[in-house]
């Protein structure tokens, strides 16, 4: 009877370290989705403060825009590229 309730213990710390093992890989999984995500933002967020980069370039080289245009769009670049 004894050998029998010690198997019975064995067995349910065995399905017990198993159950933690599945959520902590589902975990796992989910916030290497949730990064890859955040990733992609990232990544579209810098292409977007380049563009109004080159935008506000172009048009301070015309004469239609400010220089401080253009520094404040480098500087958005600049962070973009940190958050990378």
């Amino acid at each position: 009877l004894a050998a029998k309730l010690a198997q019975r213990v064995v067995e349910e710390e065995y399905r017990t370290e198993i159950n933690r093992l599945v959520q902590l890989t589902a975990a796992r999984y989910i916030e290497a989705l949730l990064t890859q995500d955040a990733v992609t933002i990232a990544q579209d967020t810098l292409e977007s403060q380049q563009a109004n980069l080159r935008t506000s370039q172009l048009l301070y080289e015309q004469g239609v825009a400010a220089r401080f245009d253009v520094l404040a769009n480098s500087a958005a670049v600049a962070q973009a590229e940190q958050r990378l």
